[in-house]
């Protein structure tokens, strides 16, 4: 059987990414670019980047091992 057209199952990749982003930050997700930084331009702070790791970790099954990184690179990330 075949998903709805609007499906998150029919989704790309870089859509299902700013629909996570988006629901968690309250931005458009069609104003969410390639370069949006996630500390700088949308101004989260360290809770709101812990969160959007949680929702991508939901969202797409993964697990992130951020045991290694420094808080400041976490912080660097890009949508």
């Amino acid at each position: 059987m075949l998903a709805p057209p609007d499906s998150p199952a029919n989704e790309s990749l870089d859509a299902r990414i700013a629909r996570v982003i988006s629901d968690l930050t309250g931005v458009p997700s069609n104003e969410l670019k390639p370069h949006t930084r996630i500390r700088e331009d949308l101004k989260a702070d360290s809770m709101q980047v812990m969160a959007l790791m949680i929702a991508l970790d939901a969202e797409f099954d993964v697990e992130f091992d951020i045991s290694g990184i420094p808080d400041q690179e976490i912080g660097r990330a890009h949508v």
